[in-house]
């Protein structure tokens, strides 16, 4: 209970963007946060994967990948 209020139990919920199951782990955010970053580096592969310096491609994977990954 909060004050007069009973409290929903339920099995997740989203807290600043993060999925928390009943248990307490974030194994399914995790997993959805890796498929995003995967997503993201796949539709910009062509760019990654180019002959573009190795730390300007650094960056762009920090910029573009790891943003998605992280963040969502």
């Amino acid at each position: 209970r909060l004050g007069n209020e009973a409290l929903k139990v339920v099995d997740e919920f989203c807290y600043l963007g993060s999925k928390i199951t009943s248990d307490g782990r974030s194994k399914e955010d995790i997993k959805c946060r890796m498929a995003m970053g995967r997503k993201a580096f796949l539709k910009k592969r062509n760019l990654l994967t180019s002959n573009i310096n190795l730390n300007v491609r650094k960056s762009f994977l920090k910029a573009f990948v790891w943003s998605v990954a992280l963040y969502g």
